[in-house]
């Protein structure tokens, strides 16, 4: 069990006992408790990202777009990372002194 969850068990445990509302039969699952991480979005920064396959980044795009990850651009952007600009507008942030780097399509086609 991850600290945080036994810190939080721990605390409804001890207000409980407190206000007399536990019984012998209350179970007290830690699953039931949300983590502060599960509260806030994760927020991930791009300083020097040169790309790389495609079929993982939109994957990770999607990801990223289904949690609600916010995406910072802070540097290197190029290839396929450029395609972290499709998410939405409120989950971007363009920092000054990001720069993107696109080329033309390559590989196999079919």
């Amino acid at each position: 069990m991850a600290l945080k969850s036994m810190r939080i068990m721990v605390a409804a445990l001890g207000m409980a006992a407190a206000s007399g509302s536990l019984a012998a039969q209350d179970r007290i699952e830690p699953a039931s408790f949300l983590s502060n991480d599960e509260y806030l979005p994760r927020v991930v920064t791009i300083r020097e990202d040169r790309g790389g396959r495609v079929i993982l980044y939109g994957l990770r795009m999607r990801e990223w777009l289904e949690e609600g990850t916010q995406v910072r651009f802070a540097g290197k952007c190029q290839s396929a990372c450029t395609l972290y600009l499709g998410l939405s507008q409120e989950q971007t942030c363009i920092s000054d002194g990001a720069t993107f780097g696109f080329h033309s399509p390559y590989g196999v086609s079919g």
